[in-house]
This record gives structure tokens, sequence and C-alpha cells, in this order.
């Protein structure tokens, strides 16, 4: 259910107007397409690994069953697509062990500490990469003396893979602010003038093993997301233009 409240003025009466929605239809709708995107990304991954390894499987069976070849096989070429195999098959058992590592995340074993050290925690953790990358690291606090109830170490690496993520992009200006706003929500915002996140990319990066890296695993964000779900907070990216790409994180 949907609540929303507005006020108007009626016969120079002021009055406050309360809309109920039902929003299942639309809760549904939205969890179906996710679903398809998660299952689209893991067909794809799954695919890509399999379809080798069935094919040079395929490929040396012939060989090796061939009596009229059986004097005549190149051992060097059958151990290289064994090795082959063998190394499919550890990638596709490493991408089996870090979805299962996705969909059992511990509980956050929370303390209280300030906000500002655990930025100075992430900071230390990412100095090299971003001194390696000639970028600048600034962290402002708008509020006094933030605390946060929360699994430092989890947060942390929360902050961590945005960092990393940004310097990727090619950001030279990673910035972190935090401040308490109105509602008493504690909200901190992660930016960085990196490249920024291509509208289609926008729509999938919180999906499970979607990446547009090379060398990239696809579970960062969504991992971080769901760190986030555990400390009933949120993890959204507000803006991503040529200008900025802001995360924003609400800590209820």
């Amino acid at each position: 259910m949907s609540i929303s409240a507005s006020e108007a003025l009626l016969q120079g009466e002021r009055v406050k107007i309360i809309a109920l929605n039902d929003i299942t239809g639309e809760m549904v709708h939205n969890e179906e397409l996710s679903w398809n995107r998660l299952i689209r990304v893991l067909t794809h991954e799954i695919m890509n690994t399999v379809t080798p390894i069935a094919s040079l499987s395929h490929t040396l069976s012939q060989e090796v069953g061939d009596t009229d070849r059986s004097d005549r096989i190149d051992w060097k070429e059958l151990k290289l697509g064994l090795d082959t195999i063998a190394s499919s098959s550890d990638g596709l058992i490493k991408f089996v062990n870090t979805y299962r590592s996705l969909t059992h995340v511990s509980a956050p074993v929370k303390k209280p500490f300030f906000v500002r050290e655990l930025i100075d925690k992430v900071e230390h953790l990412t100095r090299e990469s971003v001194h390696q990358a000639g970028a600048v690291f600034l962290y402002e606090e708008k509020s006094d003396d933030i605390l946060l109830y929360a699994d430092e170490n989890q947060l942390s690496q929360v902050f961590v893979n945005l960092v990393k993520n940004a310097l990727q992009a090619g950001a030279t200006k990673i910035k972190i602010t935090a401040e308490i706003d109105f509602a008493e929500t504690i909200k901190i915002a992660v930016s960085n003038n990196g490249r920024p996140i291509s509208a289609e990319s926008q729509e999938e990066i919180f999906v499970p093993f979607y990446t547009t890296k090379q060398e990239g695993t696809g579970i960062g964000l969504s991992l971080s997301r769901q760190i986030m779900r555990l400390h009933n907070g949120t993890l959204t990216l507000a803006r991503s233009d040529q200008r900025m790409t802001t995360f924003l994180l609400h800590f209820k």
C-alpha cells in the first residue's frame, strides 16, 4: 500500500487529502522484471563458459575415439584442450561460489561509531589506489559528530567498492559528504567526476553479475545494496552525467 498526503484550500478552508493506492500489481511487475534481468545475466555467464567446454570435449572425444588416427594423436594439442576445459570449469565453479557468497551475506554485527571514523578507514584502505590513479579523495561532514549504529566492516566494504568503481571510471576527484537531514535520517553521498554510467546500464547496475568491465564480477553493487538492506537502509544511483556520478546511501 502506498500512502501520500497533500494539502489544499477548499472553500477557504485548508484541508489535507490522503490517498491510498494498492501497488501490489506494480510490485509484482517490478519483481518479474528483476527476475528476468537476473536470469538473462546468469544465462549469458553460464553459456559463455559451458559452450567452449562442450565444444572442446566433443572435439577431443572424436580425436581419441578415432581408431584410424589413434597413432597420430597430437598429445600437445590434447593437453592444451584439457587444460582449457579445466580452466573454464574452474571459472564456472568460481562463478557459482560468487553467487553463493551473494546469497549468504552474514548478519551485520552492529556497534556505534562515528561516520568520520568509517571514512578515515576507507581512505586508508583506498589510499594507494587513489594515489596511483592521480586522484583526490575528499570528505565533508555537513552535520556535527554523525553517529552510526552499524557493522563498520561491512559498510567499509560498500564504500571501498564505490571508490574502486569511481577510479575504474577514470575519476580524478572522489568526494563523500555526510549529513543528518530534516527527517533525522543519515544521508551519505559518494560522488565522482569519472565517465558517466550509460542510460542503459543505469537500469541494470544493481542486477547481480551484470557488468560492463572485462574483468568485473558484477556483484559489487548488488552486494553493497544487500548490505544496506541488512542495515535497514538504501543504496541508489542519484545521478550520472558528464559532470558527476553520485550514489546515495540512506540510513533510517
